[in-house]
């Protein structure tokens, strides 16, 4: 459970949704260059597998300032941030808040959870011994939180920022969000609902 800096509440941090939203797209094998426009990233190049940035060509050996002056600038120089050819994300997703003004049903709670390894020494040792049922379990406590959140994403164009929204909800149907998915912890049912506001 993550709990927001400032506020003091549960949150889902605003990178975390990203990555979950960009992993899903990755997986899915949505166009490099859609995945692009939402989360930036390097430039896809025709021709080239997906998501690998072009190689610097070798200039061959040289000394001291016998540098080509047309070699590709430093992908680590940050004087350039373009220097690379990455590109900026036009999708910002802001940190999921519990709902303000919910439904009894829908209100944030907070359980008190327990998880109970029974053979940790078998799973930390260097050296493990085989596990045998004399083993004391260690029973390790934990919070978990349901109800409902509220995730806003903001962005340059609505039709991107929707494609961004309709992953976000795939992603947390399918992967989950968070620690313990695979123990059925983390799942989402996502909703989009757009509302746009033109300035």
């Amino acid at each position: 459970m993550s709990l927001h800096g400032t506020l003091g509440w549960p949150h889902i941090p605003g990178s975390t949704l990203k990555g979950a939203a960009a992993a899903w797209a990755r997986r899915q094998q949505k166009p490099a260059e859609r995945r692009a426009a939402v989360f930036g990233g390097v430039a896809a190049t025709p021709g080239r597998p997906d998501d690998k940035p072009d190689p610097v060509p070798a200039t061959g050996e040289v000394e001291g300032d016998e540098l080509d002056a047309e070699a590709p600038a430093d992908p680590g120089d940050d004087s350039d941030p373009d220097a690379a050819g990455t590109t900026p994300g036009t999708v910002r997703f802001l940190d999921a808040l519990p709902k303000p003004n919910a439904a009894p049903k829908d209100r944030l709670q907070v359980h008190s959870d327990v998880i109970t390894p029974h053979h940790s020494a078998y799973h930390t040792q260097e050296q493990p011994q085989a596990p045998g049922e004399h083993e004391q379990p260690r029973p390790l406590p934990f919070l978990s939180l349901s109800g409902v959140f509220v995730a806003d994403l903001v962005g340059d164009d609505p039709d991107t920022t929707e494609t961004a929204a309709a992953w976000l909800a795939e992603a947390c149907d399918d992967h989950g969000i968070g620690a313990r998915t695979s123990a059925g912890y983390g799942y989402l049912t996502a909703t989009d609902n757009v509302d746009w506001t033109i300035r």
